[in-house]
């Protein structure tokens, strides 16, 4: 009995020990299985993550590179000839025409300046020269080819003056409310002003702030109290702007380079033609950025012939061209 329960004793505990060798190495193999899914998924991820960022990278690098002007091959003006800068005018971000009487409101500003403060391309140095902070507020007439600098009457003293959009409304044949966005340091705003055909000034009545508009851009006037205006960014500043300014592939600051003004047209095909495209798109002004650099608005009147062109951030700031034919 007692070399019976020796055998079996023994027996259990060689089964128990056999046992326990199998439970280890299973133990082994499923940590190894696991361990090289894990790095198996590692890499599928890295990979990814790294043709993502190249994908990225690449549009982006692509985009940077096309608006500072690389690579864009042998670019020759078209239409240009007879152009010729407003002397003394820089920076002329917006331009509205007045038709009935051939006048032309523009607000300009200093070239240099507008690196150090213009919000709607993130500069935002409050700290800047005053030179930053005093735009000017100019008609043009087209018949004359003559302009003049108005003072705003009645803006408080020592506001700042950073101007963007017109919106212009005729409350009558002679009598005009004018839009325009003001990029202060304290707060974009809308300042509303009315002139007179004829007056030697410009008058300014009140500054319209609210929190829907928080990144003006242009106006469209609609009455004397109400227009439609655009925000062309989310954030005002700050990290979430950059990034902004990332996604939309214009994360520098591009200040210099060619300019081009289209037309777009019904297409007279397309009444007759299913397939044909709606409108036609073509191209009726270019120029390599040595006469017409980084254009932002043109303005047309066909009834003098002229063509206004405005460079936002231009030493040049104001071109007249004459109408080309294909416009």
């Amino acid at each position: 009995m007692a070399a019976k329960k020796t055998v079996s004793k023994t027996t259990i505990t060689r089964k128990t020990s056999t046992s326990g060798t199998s439970s280890s190495k299973s133990s082994g193999d499923a940590k190894k299985a696991a361990s090289s899914s894990i790095t198996k998924d590692l890499i599928l991820g890295s990979v990814a993550v790294l043709a993502l960022t190249a994908a990225l990278s690449y549009n982006f690098v692509k985009s940077t590179v096309v608006d500072m002007g690389f690579f864009l091959g042998d670019l020759h003006p078209l239409n240009t000839a007879g152009c010729e800068p407003v002397k003394g005018l820089q920076a002329c971000e917006d331009i509205h025409i007045h038709h009935a009487s051939g006048l032309a409101f523009a607000t300009c500003g200093n070239a240099e300046s507008r690196k150090s403060w213009y919000p709607p391309m993130g500069a935002t140095n409050a700290s800047a020269s005053e030179s930053a902070f005093q735009d000017k507020f100019v008609i043009y007439d087209i018949t004359s080819g003559e302009y003049e600098v108005k003072e705003l009457v009645g803006l408080p003293a020592g506001t700042d003056r950073v101007f963007h959009g017109l919106g212009v409304f005729e409350r009558s044949a002679t009598e005009l409310t004018i839009f325009a966005v003001n990029h202060r340091r304290t707060g974009s705003v809308v300042e509303v002003l009315e002139y007179t055909i004829g007056s030697s000034e410009v008058r300014y009545i009140e500054t319209i702030q609210h929190d829907l508009i928080h990144t003006p851009n242009d106006i469209v006037a609609t009455g004397p109290r109400s227009f439609y205006v655009t925000n062309d960014h989310l954030h005002h500043s700050g990290p979430m702007r950059h990034v902004e300014g990332l996604q939309n592939g214009h994360g520098l600051q591009v200040i210099v380079g060619p300019s081009k003004v289209v037309k777009l047209s019904k297409n007279p095909l397309a009444e007759t033609l299913p397939s044909a495209p709606r409108h036609v798109v073509d191209t009726v002004l270019f120029d390599d950025g040595n006469l017409i650099s980084t254009g932002t608005v043109a303005a047309v009147d066909r009834k003098r012939g002229a063509m206004l062109v405005g460079t936002a951030f231009g030493t040049l700031g104001l071109i007249r061209c004459p109408i080309p034919k294909s416009a």
